[in-house]
């Protein structure tokens, strides 16, 4: 019960540092893009929010890596970084966990990465669709 809690709390605090990049990078390419032609824009920030995912999957993958093989469980048939962050990727996008999964406390922040994943990807469509409404005439 109690490493489960403690997966939790590490849950929080992976998804405050990805709230933190997400933003920051937000903000960054924002401002970027608003200097530049409708079409660049569009693809600089496209690319820039590609990064900004890439880096919370690792966050969440460099995590599991970590912990895996302690108490808090183990990632079933991945043992490597690379598994880890395959593993990331496949809960952030939420498509599902399949080949790999968590076992024991893991599957908290497994989860919790499912949650993160799907507001951020909603959180960037809106930030794209924002831009393309004030850049571009229809």
């Amino acid at each position: 019960m109690l490493l489960e809690l403690v997966a939790y709390a590490i849950a929080v605090l992976l998804t405050a540092g990805c709230v933190r990049v997400h933003y920051q990078a937000m903000k960054l390419l924002e401002a970027r893009a608003a200097t530049k032609t409708p079409g660049p824009s569009l693809v600089w920030l496209v690319g820039g929010l590609m990064v900004a995912h890439a880096l919370e999957i690792w966050l969440f993958g460099a995590a599991y890596y970590v912990l895996a093989g302690t108490p808090f469980g183990s990632i079933h048939a991945g043992s490597t970084l690379l598994d880890s962050v395959y593993f990331s990727a496949a809960c952030y996008t939420t498509l599902g966990i399949g080949d790999l999964y968590p076992v024991g406390p893991l599957r908290a922040i497994a989860a919790t990465e499912g949650l993160v994943g799907l507001i951020f990807i909603a959180w960037s469509a809106s930030l794209v669709f924002l831009h393309l409404q004030k850049r571009l005439e229809w």
